[in-house]
């Protein structure tokens, strides 16, 4: 995707169904797979994400966030007998609590990382409490509640208790309903069957990197563009609350 200097930053539908078409077809290479590995375990641990939400100063303590794991599985196509059916890669992420955008923004920061054969420790900076980096997230497309844990209440109040452990364990007389709906309904309303129009969301998503830019370096102005949307088109200015549930 290219963008000239003056552009409207919408895509013409042909255009985006033409995109994602050819993105469809794309397989990605072993090695990008592990650099975003490497970039999404550095989220781990204890770390200051005001960079990654709205609104938030570094010095606000609810910045803090605990992550326990944040995993990426093998790459796996819809359709391995259709070159056409586009390819997905399952990010499993396991924190305390999440802020508005932040696991977006951690998936977007981690992908363009991994496109550019940044190290995982471009991390570092953007958790920084006295650095403000303006970052990009990702579309919410695909992005749901697997599973609520409450591991520190069976360990600590469970028991003393004497209630019932809450957990859904794979002998749970309801864990192949849940394992099935996750499947297919959720999962595949996302995949659309490896059709590209899947990929639309992900289209335009590259389309506004390459139109207002994306850069991990702390020092880096903020994007700007000379791109002029339609008066009409108030889509054209980000919106901190269009994805609260998630």
């Amino acid at each position: 995707l290219r963008a000239s200097d003056t552009v409207d930053w919408r895509l013409d539908p042909e255009d985006r169904a033409t995109f994602a078409r050819a993105f469809a077809a794309f397989r990605v290479d072993a090695a990008v797979v592990g650099r975003l590995r490497a970039v999404l375990g550095a989220y781990c641990g204890t770390k200051n994400f005001h960079n990654f939400t709205a609104r938030m100063r570094g010095d606000n303590p609810s910045a803090q966030r605990y992550l326990v794991s944040f995993d990426a599985a093998d790459p796996a196509a819809v359709d391995d007998s259709n070159p056409a059916s586009s390819e997905w890669i399952r990010l499993n992420v396991v924190g305390q609590s999440f802020m508005l955008h932040q696991i977006r923004k951690m998936v977007a920061v981690a992908a363009q990382a991994a496109r550019l054969g940044e190290p995982p420790t471009i991390v570092d900076p953007l958790c920084d409490a006295d650095v403000d980096v303006p970052l990009q997230k990702v579309p919410g497309d695909g992005l749901f509640l697997g599973e609520p844990i409450f591991d520190s209440y069976n360990k600590y109040k469970s028991p003393e208790a004497g209630h019932p452990r809450v957990e859904w364990p794979d002998d749970h007389p309801k864990f192949n309903v849940i394992a099935d709906f996750q499947r297919d309904v959720v999962e595949a309303g996302i995949v659309q069957r490896g059709d590209p129009g899947g990929l639309e969301p992900f289209v335009d998503y590259l389309w506004m990197v390459e139109v207002y830019g994306f850069s991990l370096d702390p020092a880096a102005a903020k994007p700007t563009t000379t791109a002029t949307p339609a008066a009409d088109d108030d889509a054209a200015v980000e919106s901190d609350d269009d994805d609260a549930a998630a």
